[in-house]
């Protein structure tokens, strides 16, 4: 609730690696924190009457001590993260008091008062994981696209096909709202997307399709259309962008009838109101107006089945009967996904025979068993921020190539009819 960014720079900090931050700027970070506190008190004020007490809170486990407040912990992340638990596991208004102090933060001061979050121009949110999760995985765009191509030479012999496809980060697109402190905040992030975009933007036959060109050409043009504006992921129209890029490179790879290039064709319906992501971290209550945009094929019906990973998400199996005639994605295709895919899905099924879904996070666990679902075409979609980590430390994982490769040569049925490339 009342946690501050993260923001002074120290040694460590690849926006200042060293450690050449202006005192001034230190300052007036340490000075934000101090006025958190004071405002996060005076807000509180009012409610600590509703305090309960450790008996009171009625847990099965004790609640989160306060944190001791002294000259040297007031400026610490730790401390407010601390002091946010222990007012959680206490207050009984804690609900109105999260959105009272974040809409302090948000709406007052243009601020965000937790490291999750950061806000930039016109108060545009962000998820702070953009800038420092590719801080983790040293990327080079090379040796990742031998090992990509390995997979695919695999596939080839077998008539199967193989696609990853990049989901750019809002941070990338969005780049411009990021204000002053852009250059430094995306000092790991732009160095993955520019060896991308080196590497695979101007392939449009190859295994990796990237979306950074269209979804800034789309932004451009629709301002603030192409993303959720409280959400770190796309809307609906950046979803139907990744769907269509999708089945266009399916095209030319081979395999896939040509009357589908240039789909999904959609209605547009009522605005949605929804709730974003980044709304919650920030502690407010609120909701975007978002365009609604419908995937319908005439005479196109698609059946779902569902099996119960250990996750508790599940692994959804769509499969799909439509007129003698029809143009379809054929065979069975798999989709290895992450939070990103959720929208596109359902505006991807109609145009395959069979859609198997399933999360990285359970895909992982079952290739490290020597367990893959059957496929005859793979799709591995991921969103730029976890893109190093997943081609240089997952998928490389002896057990899951391993397991990967197994399927992979196994014989398509039928055989993907490949275009020569």
């Amino acid at each position: 609730m009342t946690q501050t960014p993260n923001l002074d720079r120290e040694r460590d900090d690849p926006a200042d690696p060293a450690g050449a931050a202006p005192r001034s700027d230190r300052r007036s970070f340490t000075a934000a924190r101090l006025l958190t506190v004071a405002l996060a008190a005076l807000l509180l004020a009012p409610t600590l009457m509703s305090v309960r007490s450790d008996d009171e809170a009625g847990e099965n486990r004790a609640p989160v001590p306060f944190p001791e407040l002294n000259t040297s912990t007031v400026a610490e992340t730790e401390t407010y993260r601390q002091f946010d638990a222990a007012l959680r596991d206490r207050l009984t208004l804690r609900r109105e008091v999260v959105n009272a102090v974040g809409k302090a933060g948000y709406d007052g001061l243009g601020s965000s008062f937790t490291s999750s979050v950061y806000v930039g121009e016109d108060r545009t949110p962000f998820f702070t994981e953009d800038f420092t999760k590719p801080c983790r995985t040293p990327f080079d765009a090379a040796t990742v696209d031998a090992r990509l191509r390995a997979f695919e030479q695999v596939a080839r012999r077998s008539g199967k096909d193989v696609l990853f496809v990049v989901a750019p980060d809002k941070t990338s697109v969005l780049r411009h709202k990021l204000g002053w402190p852009a250059d430094a905040l995306m000092v790991c992030a732009d160095p993955v997307r520019e060896q991308s975009q080196a590497r695979w933007g101007d392939d449009h036959t190859g295994p990796v399709v990237t979306l950074w060109s269209q979804f800034a050409e789309a932004e451009r043009a629709e301002p603030g259309r192409v993303w959720q504006f409280g959400d770190s992921h796309w809307s609906y129209q950046g979803a139907m962008m990744f769907t269509r890029a999708v089945l266009d490179r399916l095209v030319v790879r081979g395999g896939v009838p040509e009357q589908l290039r240039d789909a999904p064709g959609a209605q547009q319906q009522a605005d949605r109101k929804l709730a974003g992501d980044l709304y919650p971290l920030l502690g407010i209550t609120r909701e975007d107006n978002v365009a609604n945009w419908v995937v319908r094929r005439e005479g196109v019906a698609v059946e779902t089945s569902a099996i119960r990973m250990d996750s508790g998400r599940d692994q959804r199996i769509h499969t799909t009967s439509a007129p003698a005639g029809t143009p379809m994605v054929p065979g069975r295709t798999l989709v290895v996904y992450d939070s990103f895919f959720y929208v596109a899905e359902a505006q991807m099924a109609p145009y395959f025979a069979q859609l198997n879904t399933l999360h990285w996070d359970d895909f992982l666990p079952m290739a490290r068993n020597g367990q893959v679902p059957e496929f005859d075409r793979v799709i591995f979609q991921s969103v730029q921020r976890s893109w190093p980590q997943r081609t240089v430390d997952q998928l490389p994982d002896p057990a899951v190539t391993a397991a990967l490769q197994a399927e992979l040569a196994k014989p398509a049925s039928p055989p993907v009819a490949l275009a020569d490339r």
